[in-house]
């Protein structure tokens, strides 16, 4: 590691000083938290009950009020929760306060309205057209192919945020590419996000908190990727007593348990999947050569009333094992595949003084894939690594409940080992053995924000350096500038325009129009730039008042230099030479985006639609013309609705309508003598590049859940799920067949998922 982990220990180090810094104000602080899941209750509503002022909660929960007096009390309140009464002077002599909130279970009486109206005000003046945020508890009943919840595939419920084909956990956000999105847990990045080739996320439910997502008007402690920023962050385990969870579904089977070490003190959290249909199988005589585990630890601990630290620790490993002949035992005859995902993070929280909140977080993550194959003499074998280790360090400085700053430093350090082959056999002299060139490249980052409060208006301001070294003469520096204004119109309008410059310094090379996971992570190089993009957007907020509905719109523009393509019939897997067949160029992507949301009453539901286009341009590519990108998808309609019966009884729908993917056809054949002259061969054809789109799909599902709710704490459910109703498949891919009674060629598009059920069973105890 030499002089980078030096460098490292050293910042480590500095992360521990004290400041000093004094309170100029008097203010009382906290963090709201779900009772019964232990969870951040983000944007709850706190006001004082003399003069109505207040102020909401932020993403985390936490939130920090400016008082007058010590007879004040404030009220807590947020949709779905008890409201709740606190008096100044019980809360001045504690440095840090937890609240917690108990979900309503019955339904809300008159009061409890008024005060979701009053938080879905805050709702509309806290999160922008480009932050969303989603509580796992929220999205448990919505219809999924497997019955279990998918916090990946939730995401595409958004406006702006178009899903890749079947069997891919890919997301293509306002025009970007699939590599173009940061992807993080606890705050390690994440390469690779779906098991089962991406039919299941890797993220499991019975563990997870809530998630945010960033689609534009990047803050400036988040970069490294050009489209958008997922943080998925996992709950804090129960400090006061243990519980335990079973999750029985069609695909896997999870258990989780959590409770306190030493009470209030030091908490433990545990959670264990696995996929059985392998085991299912050899029940009914039959194989299914593939299985998947993944295992979550968790460690949360609470220092004193100003420290606290969370350690978490994920393991994934995807298996699979081919045999040519299931009857055939011989080790000659084989196939093996396997995938592994691993993360470790270290959080600590501080408050070093009453203005100044300190955040720091160390991770490692590593992602990798082998590969080996053996036919008779013959054998092939491919992996390839990729390890990252960071430490990223917040500073927020509250002046006043107008004036917020917050300031830091992220520093990466990337090491990796593309594809290691090894052949034998008579396939050597076809396939020769190759080392492909290990890289270890530190990426460095410091960055500063302010927000400030004018009134009806809010300014955020933001800057970051970032920085990677290839070599001791070689390095790219990019300042990456970022503002945001909020105005608020009236008590029911807000106004929105942000602006933001991201850089890119970590590509995924792929070959395919899909993700597979032998796709390589590559930094750049001398010759590779480093991927750039401009995003502008604006945007409004609306609450029609009267009507339960809340209306957000926006349109973006965003423009990418330094964009990667590939040249035709690259095979990754098998080969080390990609960086000399890679070309770059740029592209512009741009939109409409309308999300509605009704969150009032027994009926819940969502409607987001958007309308977009996306083009690249490459002189080497089309002849130098403008072409429309693989994921220029015109219309996306997405509409959600969820409705409880009762206590227990619950429906949810999802009906989905998405444009065909682009492609290149091929328009047919012309014949030429061969250099040697002697025969014909036959050349294709092709019009623009992705000039053709394939058809559009649209897709119901169903969901039906039943919530068993005990006074002896055992709680359980069943949920049975629908998926694609009225079997309609989505294209995946494009096959050339002769038609034979026409007497031609033409295309047909497969899809790979009909009408497929699912049951789930959860308990509680």
């Amino acid at each position: 590691m030499g002089y980078i982990g030096r460098f490292l220990i050293c910042i480590i180090l500095l992360s521990g000083i004290n400041f000093i810094l004094h309170a100029q104000d008097s203010f009382v602080k906290g963090k709201i938290i779900d009772k019964t899941s232990n969870v951040p209750v983000p944007y709850t509503h706190i006001r004082f009950v003399k003069n109505n002022k207040g102020t909401t909660s932020d993403l985390n929960g936490n939130f920090k009020l400016e008082f007058e007096s010590l007879e004040d009390s404030i009220i807590i309140s947020s949709i779905g929760y008890s409201k709740k009464l606190l008096v100044i002077k019980d809360l001045i002599n504690r440095n840090d306060i937890n609240i917690y909130l108990v979900p309503l279970s019955t339904n809300l009486d008159e009061v409890a309205v008024i005060a979701e109206r009053i938080n879905k005000k805050q709702f509309i003046n806290s999160i922008s057209n480009n932050q969303y945020s989603i509580n796992a508890q929220q999205i448990k009943n919505l219809p999924s192919i497997s019955g279990e919840s998918d916090i990946i595939k939730s995401l595409t419920i958004l406006p702006g945020t178009i899903k890749g084909i079947e069997g891919s956990p890919d997301l293509f956000v306002r025009g970007g590419d699939a590599d173009q999105n940061l992807i993080i847990f606890n705050g390690a990045p994440v390469f690779i996000t779906g098991h089962l080739f991406g039919f299941l996320s890797v993220f499991n439910p019975d563990i997870l908190g809530d998630v945010t997502m960033h689609t534009g008007g990047f803050p400036a402690n988040y970069g490294g990727r050009l489209s958008s920023i997922i943080a998925i962050n996992s709950k804090k385990a129960d400090t006061s007593e243990w519980n335990y969870n079973l999750n029985i579904g069609t695909i896997s089977t999870s258990i989780k348990a959590e409770g306190p070490v030493i009470k209030n003190k030091l908490s433990f959290m545990g959670a264990v999947r696995r996929t059985y249909i392998d085991q299912l199988a050899k029940v009914f005589s039959s194989e299914v050569p593939y299985y998947f585990t993944d295992v979550n630890t968790q460690f949360d601990f609470n220092i004193n009333k100003r420290f606290s630290a969370q350690y978490h620790f994920y393991m994934g490993e995807d298996i699979m094992k081919l045999r040519r002949n299931r009857n055939d035992t011989s080790s000659t005859n084989k196939t093996d595949f396997v995938l592994q995902n691993f993360t470790h993070t270290l959080s600590i929280r501080g408050n070093l003084n009453q203005n100044l909140l300190s955040i720091l977080n160390i991770y490692y993550t590593e992602f990798k894939y082998k590969i080996n194959s053996q036919f008779e003499d013959n054998s092939l074998s491919a992996v390839s690594d990729i390890k990252e280790y960071g430490i990223k360090h917040n500073l927020v400085y509250t002046i006043n409940n107008k004036i917020k700053t917050e300031f830091g430093y992220e520093i990466i350090n990337h090491d990796i080992s593309p594809n290691l082959l090894n052949t034998s056999g008579e396939i050597s002299d076809f396939i020769s053995s190759s080392k492909g060139k290990s890289r270890e490249v530190p990426e460095w980052s410091i960055y500063g924000t302010g927000e400030y409060h004018f009134n009806k208006l809010k300014i955020d301001i933001g800057l970051r350096l970032s920085n990677i070294i290839l070599s001791k003469n070689i390095f790219y520096f990019n300042p990456e500038p970022r503002f945001s204004l909020n105005y608020q119109v009236n008590n029911r309008m807000t106004l929105n325009l942000t602006y933001s410059r991201m850089v890119q310094y970590l590509h995924r090379v792929s070959s395919n129009a899909f993700t597979l996971p032998t796709d390589l992570w590559y930094p750049v190089t001398k010759s590779i730039k480093p991927q750039k993009s401009d995003q502008i957007t604006f945007g409004t907020s609306w609450n029609p008042g009267s009507l339960p509905f809340v209306v957000k719109s926006g349109i973006y523009y965003k423009y990418m230099k330094n964009l990667i393509e590939f040249e035709e019939g690259t095979n990754l897997t098998l080969s080390n030479d990609f960086e000399s067949k890679l070309v770059q160029g740029f592209g512009n992507s741009y939109g409409w985006e309308l999300f509605i949301q009704k969150n009032e009453g027994k009926w819940l539901g969502n409607l987001s639609y958007t309308l977009s286009w996306s083009n690249r341009n490459f002189k080497e590519i089309n002849n130098g013309k403008s072409f429309r990108s693989r994921y220029d998808r015109r219309h996306n309609l997405i509409f959600v609705n969820q409705y409880s019966f009762n206590d227990r009884w619950s429906v949810s729908v999802l009906w989905e309508y998405l444009s065909g993917a682009r492609f290149t056809p091929i328009l047919g054949y012309y014949a030429m003598i061969n250099s040697s002259s002697t025969g014909v061969s036959l050349t294709p054809q092709y019009p623009d590049r992705n000039s053709v789109k394939l058809n559009d799909s649209h897709r119901l599902d169903l969901s039906i859940t039943y919530d068993h709710t005990n006074k002896n704490k055992f709680d359980w459910s069943v949920k049975l799920n629908l998926y694609n109703i009225y079997n309609r498949t989505s294209p995946v891919a494009i096959d050339v067949v002769y038609d034979e009674e026409n007497k031609n060629y033409k295309y047909e598009q497969p899809g790979l998922l009909g009408f497929l059920p699912s049951l789930t069973f959860n308990a509680k105890f």
